[in-house]
């Protein structure tokens, strides 16, 4: 593939946040898109958003240009976990293990992911594939349920363990 046909001027191209979980990438006076080209116009934005994701800490100020009658733009939602997330999880698990002798310990926010600790008295006797497929099911909430419109089913582990949080079994929810 000759990728000088696909080069942008500098113009032409467009990165705005308007708010803090949205970014916004415009391409200006494109008039015949590739499909090739557009999917790696959307892998950019993605990559993009994970670095920036990463890096920012408050909002971009958005610049405002004239575009043409033909714009093409790519925004891709990010999804922050914080606070309200880890309080949603815990009130969620503690009441889930109030009673019997498995024990919501903790959550822990961390790489933008939400582990949740879960003490056990014993071992369960299986192996570790079995073991992640019962979290799995019977402990992640099912797909219906409404943390989901919160949190992606991915950024959520159940982790369980006997003696010390780092020997834990876990599975991730999605």
């Amino acid at each position: 593939m000759n990728y000088q046909n696909h080069k942008i001027a500098a113009s032409q191209v467009n990165l705005t946040m308007p708010n803090e979980s949205w970014i916004s990438l415009t391409f200006n006076g494109i008039k015949n898109v590739e499909k090739r080209f557009l999917l790696a116009a959307i892998s950019l934005a993605l990559l993009i958003c994970i670095v920036l994701s990463l890096m920012l800490t408050s909002n971009m100020p958005t610049n405002s240009t004239n575009s043409t009658n033909s714009t093409l733009k790519v925004a891709v939602q990010i999804n922050t976990l914080g606070n309200k997330h880890l309080k949603f999880v815990a009130e969620l698990l503690s009441g889930q293990f109030k009673y019997g002798s498995w024990r919501y310990i903790n959550s822990e926010l961390t790489d933008n992911k939400i582990k949740s600790y879960i003490q056990i008295p014993l071992k369960l006797q299986m192996e570790k594939d079995y073991q992640r497929n019962y979290i799995k099911k019977a402990l992640c909430p099912n797909n219906d349920h409404p943390l989901w419109k919160h949190i992606e089913q991915s950024q959520l582990e159940i982790h369980l363990y006997t003696g010390y949080k780092h020997n834990s079994v876990y599975a991730k929810c999605g």
